[in-house]
């Protein structure tokens, strides 16, 4: 029953943003919700593929709680979506990249993919929601299990690794309902516990390695016009 999905299921292709790395490409509907990404390629198997099963497909959702349409855009020149959501209580703005190195990466880490998400409100408080649930292959069958720094989802040869800017959140809980607070100091992002003065944005990178977990950093990189 599409009822109770926790996002808005078969959004118009138009209602979609794209990022990508030059070897595969993810679907980012403009409820915050990545419906569609191949791993390691475009020609590999769907870890996110709601876009085609909303019941059975993957997803990664991010945005306010309550599932509703924002407005996508590009941000400049470069590969940077952004999704935003503006009402009279809030304006909050989901930015994703999928980073493409520069030059051919090393021997070993060919399949390394890694998106970046970060979750910032310029105004007003809003309860938000990350919900994470990778199906390879419409594949049900996902072990869990914490790691340094964050989450790892496997099957089979599939490493998948989670972690958040968020320190303060419980990392085990894949669907969290946080407060983001508008940013206090011009000019700066900062990070903080939820509810915190310096809770301004949220960051949630995945990457994917096909021989190894790659190792969480302690804080997020920070999306820019550079990538």
């Amino acid at each position: 029953m599409t009822e109770s999905l926790p996002f808005i299921p078969y959004p118009p292709i138009e209602r979609h943003g794209v990022i990508g790395d030059r070897r595969t490409a993810a679907l980012v509907a403009a409820d915050g919700t990545i419906d569609w990404l191949c791993l390691p390629d475009y020609d590999g198997p769907s870890v996110f593929g709601a876009l085609l099963d909303a019941e059975r497909g993957g997803f990664w959702r991010l945005g306010p709680v309550d599932p509703t349409l924002g407005v996508q855009r590009y941000v400049g020149e470069c590969a940077a979506l952004q999704t935003v959501w503006e009402t009279d209580d809030f304006t909050v703005v989901l930015t994703d990249v999928m980073l493409a190195p520069e030059a051919e990466r090393p021997a070993g880490s060919e399949g390394r993919r890694t998106i970046v998400r970060r979750l910032r409100c310029d105004r007003g408080t809003v309860s938000c929601l990350s919900l994470v649930q990778p199906r390879p292959d419409f594949d049900p069958e996902v072990t869990i299990r914490l790691v340094a720094g964050g989450i790892a989802f496997d099957a089979g040869e599939l490493h998948l690794g989670l972690w958040s800017s968020q320190h303060g959140t419980r990392r085990a809980r894949l669907a969290a309902r946080r407060r983001i607070q508008p940013q206090s100091t011009a000019g700066r992002e900062q990070s903080g516990p939820a509810g915190s003065p310096g809770g301004t944005a949220s960051g949630c990178p995945l990457e994917r390695s096909i021989r190894r977990m790659v190792p969480c950093p302690s804080s997020a990189p920070k999306v820019g016009p550079a990538i």
